[in-house]
């Protein structure tokens, strides 16, 4: 019998926090350099996760776009949540019960605390915000 595991809010910002310490140029390099996969990641998630799914693809934009400039705090969060994504081991293994939970809390994490910096790529780059976005 699956059962469905459980994880807390501070876990979610501990786990966010310490891939961020250690995102370098050559981590968010990678990250582009196999979009592919990642899109493929974010294609897996349930239809009711459709939130994180945008959050994500917006990311992973959002990285793309600044492939050729220094490491922000804001690319760190960003490389930071996509790289949760890809780990093969998270708080809730993807095939249990709830298993894309986490993952979407790390996303609502990392764009909720760099919203600003993902509002002015939207309106940089011509398409509208997502309502998630908003205040």
């Amino acid at each position: 019998m699956a059962h469905s595991m459980t994880f807390h809010a501070d876990q979610i910002q501990k786990a966010l926090d310490s891939k961020a310490e250690r995102v370098s140029d050559a981590d968010v390099a990678r990250i582009i350099e196999l979009r592919s996969a990642v899109e493929e990641k974010i294609a897996t998630f349930p239809d009711a996760q459709r939130d994180a799914r945008e959050q994500a693809n917006l990311l992973l934009d959002f990285l793309a776009a600044r492939a050729s400039t220094p490491v922000t705090s804001e690319t760190k969060q960003a490389a930071a949540a996509l790289l949760y994504l890809s780990a093969p081991v998270d708080l809730v293994p993807d095939h249990e019960p709830g298993g894309f939970d986490d993952d979407a809390a790390v996303l609502a994490l990392a764009t909720g605390r760099i919203r600003g910096a993902l509002r002015a790529f939207c309106a940089s780059s011509g398409r509208a915000a997502p309502s998630w976005l908003s205040d």
